[in-house]
Order: C-alpha cells, then sequence, then structure tokens
C-alpha cells in the first residue's frame, strides 16, 4: 500500500485529498453565502412592494408551492428532506422578518 502511495504521489496522500476536498467545500460554502445573500436582497426588494402596494406579507399557497419545488430540487441533489425542511424553514421564516421590517 505504501509503495502504490509513492507511485501515485503526494495527491493520493489522504492529507493532500482531504484538504483538496476541504477547500471544495469551502469554496461551496461560499457560493452557498452569495446565494443567500443575492436572496436576501430580492426578498427586503419583494417587502418593500409589499407594503407599497398594502399586500400581507405571508403568502400561504406561495410557501406551499416553494416547500415542494425545493423537496423537488433537494431529491435531484440526494439530500434528505429533514435537511430540506430544516433549511427551508429557516430561510422562509427569517424572510418573513425582513419583508416586515421598515426601512
Amino acid at each position: 500500500l505504501a509503495a502504490a502511495r509513492r507511485a501515485l504521489g503526494a495527491e493520493a496522500r489522504p492529507a493532500g485529498r482531504q484538504r483538496r476536498l476541504r477547500q471544495q467545500v469551502e469554496r461551496c460554502d461560499a457560493r452557498l453565502l452569495a446565494a443567500l445573500g443575492e436572496r436576501t436582497r430580492a426578498v427586503r426588494a419583494i417587502g418593500a412592494v409589499k407594503r407599497a402596494d398594502g399586500a400581507p406579507v405571508r403568502d400561504p399557497a406561495r410557501e406551499a408551492a416553494l416547500r415542494e419545488r425545493w423537496r423537488a430540487w433537494g431529491a435531484d441533489e440526494g439530500l434528505s428532506d429533514a435537511l430540506l425542511e430544516r433549511l427551508f424553514t429557516a430561510i422562509v421564516e427569517d424572510s418573513r422578518k425582513m419583508q416586515e421590517e421598515r426601512e
């Protein structure tokens, strides 16, 4: 086994692979947070439009449709329903709070 690892070079060592994979995770985290930032800006803009129009913040039909879309997208990515539900709930609750904020 040691000879095979030496033959494959430093990239085959667990520490090298682990470092590369961790860097990949960090890049994914950065994209995820950037997407959440973009979503936050859109949500705040939607809140302003709703206030101007006198529309309610909560839209149960929209939330139900979005929840189902998330489940479908998540299933395509191999994500568990439990994870998706926790994320969806946290993000939608935070979005409601943002839409209720007065600027």
